[in-house]
């Protein structure tokens, strides 16, 4: 699927059939185009020296890592390279120990939070892949992959393979479903031949079914641990109710479940969605939609048309209600929440539902390896030897050299080529070619074609085959063209050759007239004669 250049030049592409599973709700992208010429201006800030981030007005212009990988997804999608680049510059030069960005630095640069937060980092790695497609830079892929491994290592739990909050705390102990994104890890897994990201879809999805007994809604909350109960202690000081609902941390979460169903048709996924749909849709639709519930489905606030509004928006992807569809649509492509995270993930939002968020990607091919060096010198076969024959002899090297020259060939008339065979007639292959590959067997019907001490022809014609006992061979009427030496064991003197001493032979006769003469004739060294 093709990008759209948006903010910059707008391309219309296709994009009514952009995921495996579900269809977009619009494929107008001049919304699309406009929202981001307008969240643009709105948040991304320069901080010099070629670096920005997206600024969060309503908190003294301070970034987060959060809203950096929020811009890296967007302009990645929309193929704004230079805003992209811009923010991954940034948050490369606020990387912790661990290789990942801290997570919140203030209106003057300074890291005023230390440590990684997982969201920022899947959204940053899946970014850089998507940015190697869109910008046709391999750098990015390369930058996806070691981004990638980091956060196996450090923000996936070794043990239980439970995604972590960030790098420095977290696991099975607390974890915050929004942050779960299997449409992710399939391509992490893809991209790294890692496969513990399957093992994390496994285990987050093990987590959400037992979240799932809480409520019938779909809904997650904010923070569960392990076991699927609501909340956590851990985050008691800073989330209200200490996470137990769905509230701004888990409204991601209809998101990035109808990601996966999209990308991946992933049933378990679909399964989420469903259950979601289901609930706003007995809510009553978009204009209904609230800012927040409790896993039972008790409204927290009145009606939203910001963050809640644009990821349940995302749901409907998998509708099959046009009505609700569209009025998802109106709602979204209307709102304007003028707030740093709401629209941000509007925009998100937008991207999705409007099919432009594929994917789709393509990391260039790894270089092909060098060829091999050429070598020093070839083969030849000369005077019963192989010997070095700078760069222009016939073989590669000695072995294939020597199995030329001192291999023995028997040579198949019919297709007048020659091959390796212990029994074969001529020494060498050169020796059986230059008979082979001219005419065609000379010899005629009931000539000899064998015997001891025989050095003619050992080929009949077409219709006859070599046949006969002891000293004498002749060609007699029946299967095709035949060389002798295709099928009978070489006899001292029959067709050439020599043997040492030690490999003097001596013919054994069997009286068995029903085998053939390579079985009534069999030779062995005079050490070993009966």
């Amino acid at each position: 699927m093709g990008r759209s250049l948006l903010g910059i030049l707008f391309i219309t592409v296709d994009t009514t059939r952009a995921y495996s599973c579900g269809t977009p709700l619009s494929t107008d992208h001049s919304v699309v185009k406009d929202a981001y010429d307008t969240w643009k201006s709105r948040y991304v800030k320069s901080t010099g020296n070629d670096l920005c981030c997206v600024r969060r007005p309503t908190n003294s212009d301070d970034c987060v890592s959060e809203g950096i990988g929020y811009g890296m997804l967007i302009s990645a999608y929309l193929s704004d390279q230079d805003t992209f680049q811009c923010l991954w510059s940034f948050a490369k030069s606020k990387f912790d120990a661990n290789g990942l960005m801290n997570w919140h630095i203030d209106s003057s640069g300074n890291i005023a939070g230390s440590g990684a937060a997982l969201d920022a980092d899947e959204d940053m790695a899946m970014a850089l892949l998507i940015g190697c497609e869109s910008f046709g830079a391999s750098n990015l892929c390369s930058d996806g992959r070691s981004l990638i491994t980091r956060l196996m290592l450090y923000e996936i739990d070794s043990a239980t393979a439970t995604p972590k909050p960030g790098d420095g705390w977290g696991g099975c102990d607390v974890t915050n479903p929004s942050y779960f994104a299997p449409g992710y890890y399939t391509r992490f897994a893809n991209v790294t031949g890692d496969g513990r990201w399957h093992a994390a879809s496994n285990q987050l999805y093990d987590i959400i079914g037992r979240v799932n007994a809480h409520s019938s809604t779909g809904l997650l909350p904010d923070w569960t641990d392990c076991n699927g109960n609501l909340g956590a202690s851990a985050v008691s000081s800073f989330c209200k109710d200490s996470g137990r609902d769905f509230w701004f941390d888990a409204v991601r979460s209809p998101w990035r479940l109808a990601v996966a169903a999209a990308w991946d048709c992933d049933a378990k996924a679909s399964s989420q969605v469903n259950k979601m749909i289901s609930f706003f849709d007995q809510g009553g639709g978009a204009s209904q939609v609230k800012t927040g519930y409790s896993l039972s489905g008790n409204a927290l606030g009145g009606n939203d048309q910001g963050c809640f509004l644009a990821m349940a928006s995302t749901l409907y992807v998998h509708s099959s209600d046009d009505s609700k569809r569209s009025a998802f649509w109106a709602a979204l492509s209307g709102a304007d929440p003028s707030d740093y995270f709401c629209d941000a993930l509007r925009m998100l939002a937008l991207l999705f539902t409007s099919g432009l968020m594929t994917p789709t990607f393509a990391p260039p091919s790894p270089p092909s390896p060098p060829s091999p060096p050429s070598p020093q010198f070839t083969y030849a076969c000369s005077s019963g030897q192989c010997v070095q024959q700078g760069t222009s002899g016939p073989y590669a090297n000695a072995t294939a050299c020597h199995t030329s020259c001192f291999s023995r060939f028997s040579c198949d008339h019919d297709s007048q080529t020659c091959a390796v065979s212990s029994f074969g007639a001529y020494a060498g292959k050169d020796a059986c070619e230059s008979v082979c590959r001219s005419a065609a067997c000379s010899n005629k019907p009931y000539a000899q074609c064998g015997g001891t001490s025989w050095k003619g022809e050992t080929c009949c014609p077409s219709g006859f085959h070599c046949q006969g006992q002891g000293y004498y061979y002749q060609c007699v009427p029946g299967g095709s063209s035949t060389d002798l030496s295709r099928h009978e064991p070489l006899r001292p003197g029959l067709l050439g050759g020599s043997h040492s001493a030690s490999d003097s032979f001596m013919p054994r006769y069997t009286d068995d007239a029903s085998s053939p003469p390579e079985v009534r004739y069999q030779y062995h060294s005079a050490a070993k004669r009966p």
